[in-house]
């Protein structure tokens, strides 16, 4: 935020969390993707937050399945904006 203050634009990626491994009470991980995958520096109201997309076809594109997804604790949506990453 200090920088945010000082005139500075800040971005970060939004992580790789998409695909998430959740513990179940056995023990027992299993895969899932995740929403609410924003983890800081995402969480900051003053960053930009890129995402990654894939295209599977000519016209079809998609959020990769790696790629952290909002919305935030709080309820923001994230990413702000996504790109080709795959």
């Amino acid at each position: 935020r200090r920088l945010w203050r000082q005139g500075v634009l800040v971005v970060v990626a939004a992580g790789n969390e998409g695909l998430a491994w959740l513990m179940r009470n056995d023990g027992d991980a299993y895969p899932a993707n995740m929403d609410l995958s924003i983890s800081d520096p995402g969480n900051l109201e003053d960053a930009i937050v890129v995402g990654s997309v894939h295209k599977s076809s000519p016209h079809n594109y998609g959020v990769s399945y790696f790629s952290s997804r909002g919305p935030t604790a709080d309820g923001r949506g994230k990413p702000d904006v996504v790109a080709p990453g795959e």
